[in-house]
């Protein structure tokens, strides 16, 4: 994205090619995971509610969606924790995000040890919660 948008004559900043960029990587997966989560209900659950005579709404609501929740959550969340990881190929393009922001101080003689430990914890305290949800949205879609 960033070199196509150089070549195109395209002023772009280089934070917003990066949002671009992950935004278009982000919205592929998911759509590939909503997909599959889609297209693993049976084609006889959604047949039985066109014969109950369910409007398109009604169908979504209460037989597709029930039956693909379970499926697309622990993929999706679960990407989005490595989502938050490779937001570091940000800095490829020159914007600043955490990874980087470690080794800028790093550089500037800061304990390595100190500073990477503290971008460590800030990772994790990004990516734990939203594991800490996945697990609970799994084991509240598993009873029902």
């Amino acid at each position: 994205m960033f070199f196509l948008t150089g070549v195109a004559g395209l002023d772009v900043s280089e934070r917003t090619v990066a949002i671009w960029a992950i935004g278009m990587i982000a919205t592929g997966y998911i759509a590939e995971i909503v997909h599959g989560g889609l297209r693993s209900v049976p084609t006889d659950q959604v047949e039985a509610a066109v014969t109950l005579n369910l409007p398109l709404l009604a169908r979504w609501r209460h037989v597709i969606v029930p039956q693909a929740l379970p499926v697309i959550v622990p993929p999706a969340v679960g990407y989005l924790v490595l989502f938050i990881k490779d937001t570091a190929l940000a800095s490829q393009v020159g914007v600043l995000e955490l990874n980087q922001a470690g080794v800028i101080l790093s550089n500037r003689g800061l304990p390595t040890i100190q500073v990477f430990l503290a971008v460590l914890g800030l990772y994790f305290a990004l990516s734990y919660p939203l594991t800490r949800l996945s697990r609970m949205l799994e084991k509240r879609l598993a009873l029902s």
